[in-house]
């Protein structure tokens, strides 16, 4: 047996009106042996992740928390300001509209934050992520933090996107369409010491980067290891401590 309550998550009545007015819902749904689902417990049990492959979808209205656990995972958030885990495995995080924030964890990740401000936590060994960050709201500040100090970190351009290696590991980011505009742009990028590079100074960083490996006739990757105290210079005149 089964029964369907239609447009029940529908943040419009089923009739397409009255936006927020939450007017599809049953309040209680009561069973003979005496259980009791309200609205709490119903939109809880909608969350409900395994260790599995799940696909969850948040509510539009409520800023919402969901964790991935393990398992290739596909996470939405819908409107609000969310927190997404994708936990382990090859995770797809959509943060919607709000202030949201996305932690993709282990495995290759995607995660696309949508609209408002949003912040991707990246851990060490996090894997081979893909950003994709298109939201053209002016004054709009959306930050990548990103578990490592600024030596190890190596911004390279590679077609439209832009990428971040890390020279200790084989983590790797790359932000989709970054040179197709700054819509495209997260705007921070923030290292494990709180200090911050913004997307006006990730190019002028590259050409300083190449400069330099040209004059020294070793790369930027093998000046790391032989001379970090002449890269640390260059690395901090672009990267800096301020507010974010």
């Amino acid at each position: 047996d089964k029964v369907v309550l239609e447009a029940y998550f529908s943040y419009y009545d089923k009739n397409g009106g009255n936006y927020g007015a939450n007017t599809n819902k049953i309040e209680k749904i009561s069973f003979v042996e005496g259980t009791i689902w309200d609205i709490p417990y119903i939109r809880n049990a909608v969350l409900a992740v395994t260790e599995g492959n799940d696909i969850i979808t948040g509510y539009e209205e409520s800023d919402d928390t969901i964790d991935g656990l393990g398992g290739n995972d596909t996470l939405s958030g819908v409107g609000g300001n969310d927190t997404l885990y994708g936990g382990n495995g090859d995770d797809r995080l959509y943060g919607g509209s709000g202030n949201d924030t996305l932690y993709g964890g282990t495995g290759n990740d995607y995660m696309d934050g949508g609209t408002g401000n949003d912040n991707y936590s990246l851990e060490k060994n996090y894997g081979q992520d893909t950003i994709y960050d298109y939201d053209s709201t002016s004054g709009n500040k959306d930050i990548v933090d990103i578990g490592e100090n600024t030596l190890n970190l190596i911004f390279s351009k590679d077609g439209s996107s832009l990428k971040v290696s890390n020279a200790n590991t084989t983590d790797q980011l790359t932000i989709q369409s970054w040179y197709s505009g700054a819509a495209y742009q997260t705007e921070v990028f923030k290292a494990s010491d709180g200090s911050q590079l913004l997307n006006s100074q990730v190019d002028q960083l590259i050409q300083s980067m190449a400069v330099f490996s040209q004059q020294s006739g070793i790369s930027w990757n093998q000046a790391i290891q032989q001379k970090p105290e002449e890269v640390q210079a260059i690395l901090t005149q672009y990267w800096s401590h301020q507010n974010a």
